[in-house]
């Protein structure tokens, strides 16, 4: 008999889903397929929230739990973000749309400095005898409140909402900047709430349950494979998230029910060997392709 938890199963679905939306979402409106979550800093960032939410619970004496401190610390950095990107003059985050190479750089760079604060610091938490959440780096969904079903879906009320009202200036950005230039479309604003929607997903998943690696730039890449979601903008970004959110809720099915001596194997860790795998495939395809045609 198939025991099924349903609560963490639809946790599971909702964070594949932010998770894929979120890599569809900044490689769209960057026309770069190496942009998404990981690439652009957007992990690191919603892991250090989670980092310094843990110090401040441990040093504090706090007892709210750890995934709303850490949702509240982001949001006020997202709020940050926010002001500055809707900031007139040299501060505006105009930049996103300008060198999205250098911006992949600097999220790669960003990404290798939170790794070595999270080494530091779990060195101080464990000399020190404190309890740091050393799972962070492999989302799984062990522990989690029902109450953050609630605040999914919430998340995923605003981002439909945000889907329809600008599906027709997406599709125009994926056909190329000038394009889209040309046809009306402000692409720095358009750019700019995009990859600010992309990091608010990312930020509410990461501050829930840990890092996912490689489902936001994979899925979008094995999505566009077919047919189905290649030609259709709404298709890849309305039932295309479904698939990733499908896919992490069978991986993270299969992580509960076959365990290792009763240690569970976390989603997060799972996710990373399988997307790591399946981008190396792609890479191989792509280069026989290219091979073929010379």
């Amino acid at each position: 008999m198939i025991e099924i938890d349903l609560t963490r199963a639809i946790l599971a679905f909702m964070c594949g889903y932010f998770l894929t939306l979120s890599g569809s979402l900044s490689q769209i409106v960057t026309n770069n397929s190496l942009a998404s979550p990981s690439t652009l800093g957007f992990d690191a960032l919603a892991a250090l929230s989670v980092i310094v939410s843990q110090g401040i619970i441990v040093y504090g004496g706090i007892s709210y739990p750890l995934e709303f401190v850490s949702l509240a610390i982001f949001g006020f950095i997202f709020c940050g973000f926010i002001a500055i990107s809707y900031t007139k003059g040299k501060t505006t985050l105009r930049y996103f749309s300008l060198d999205i190479k250098f911006l992949i750089l600097t999220g790669l760079g960003f990404n290798l400095f939170v790794g070595a604060i999270f080494s530091i610091v779990q060195f101080l938490f464990m000399s020190l005898n404190w309890e740091f959440p050393s799972g962070l780096w492999f989302g799984n969904f062990r522990f989690f409140h029902e109450e953050s079903v609630y605040i999914f879906g919430l998340t995923l009320s605003a981002i439909l909402f945000y889907l329809f009202k600008n599906i027709s200036q997406l599709r125009l950005l994926s056909l190329g900047e000038d394009i889209a230039l040309g046809l009306g479309v402000n692409v720095v604003k358009a750019q700019r709430l995009a990859l600010l929607v992309s990091l608010g997903l990312t930020g509410v998943v990461i501050s829930f349950f840990g890092v996912f690696s490689f489902i936001g730039l994979i899925m979008p890449h094995m999505l566009r494979g077919f047919n189905f979601f290649n030609k259709s903008m709404r298709h890849e970004l309305f039932i295309g998230p479904a698939v990733g959110g499908a896919s992490l809720s069978i991986i993270d099915y299969f992580c509960f029910r076959f365990d290792f001596q009763g240690a569970e194997f976390p989603a997060g860790m799972v996710s990373s060997i399988v997307g790591a795998l399946l981008l190396i495939v792609l890479l191989a395809k792509s280069q026989v392709k290219n091979f073929a045609k010379d």
